[in-house]
C-alpha cells in the first residue's frame, strides 16, 4: 500500500501532520532544504513468506531526502533471521548530479565497500520512529525467516531528483558527515 491507499488511517494522519512536517523541515534545514506536504509520500512495506523474500538483501539508497520508518509488526529479535535493518549511513552527499549518482550507486554494490564501511543492523522495535537520510544511507533488510511477519510504514519526503523534476535546483549546505 502506498500513497492515497493509506488515506484515513493513523499512518497518514502521522505522515501529514503538521509535527512531522515541522521535524522534516528542521532537519533539512542544514541542508537548504525545506519540503510542502505535496513532497510527502508514505508507503507501508509487509514482508511475509516467500513473497517478502525478493526484497531481503535488496540494498538501496531511497530518491527521498529523508525517511521516517515507523515500525508496525517485528519478528522477535533472535540474532537470526529476523529481519534487521541495516544501514551504511550518510555514504554520499545530496546531489541532484546523475553522474554521481550513479557513482556512488555503483561503488557501494562492491563487497570492499560493504566490508570496510560500517553498517548498522537495528532491531525496529514498535512505536517507535526511526529518521535516517534516505537518499544519503544505503539501507536493507537483513535475513528474514520466511515464517515471520515485518510490516513498516515508512514516510519519505522529497528529493533531489524530484526537485530537478520540478525545475528546482538546489545549492546543498551542509557537510557530508
Amino acid at each position: 500500500m502506498a500513497g492515497a491507499d493509506l488515506k484515513d488511517t493513523e499512518f497518514w494522519e502521522v505522515a501529514f501532520s503538521d509535527f512531522v512536517v515541522k521535524i522534516a523541515n528542521d532537519i533539512l534545514n542544514t541542508f537548504n532544504i525545506q519540503i510542502d506536504p505535496v513532497d510527502i509520500h508514505p508507503a507501508m512495506n509487509i514482508l511475509i513468506g516467500d513473497h517478502g523474500q525478493d526484497t531481503v538483501h535488496a540494498w538501496h539508497f531511497d530518491a527521498t531526502y529523508l525517511t521516517i520508518a515507523m515500525p508496525v509488526v517485528m519478528p522477535t529479535p533472535t540474532g537470526e533471521r529476523d529481519g534487521k535493518f541495516r544501514i551504511w549511513p550518510n555514504v554520499r552527499p545530496f546531489s541532484q548530479s546523475k553522474l554521481q549518482n550513479k557513482i556512488y550507486s555503483n561503488v557501494v554494490k562492491t563487497s570492499l565497500f560493504q566490508k570496510m564501511a560500517h553498517s548498522y543492523a537495528i532491531n525496529f522495535v514498535p512505536g517507535s520512529l526511526y529518521f535516517f537520510y534516505g537518499f544519503r544511507s544505503y539501507h536493507g533488510t537483513d535475513d528474514l525467516d520466511s515464517r515471520q511477519m515485518r510490516a513498516n510504514c515508512l514516510i519519505n519526503f522529497g528529493g533531489p531528483f524530484f526537485d530537478l523534476q520540478r525545475g528546482k535546483v538546489v545549492k546543498y549546505n551542509g557537510s557530508h558527515a
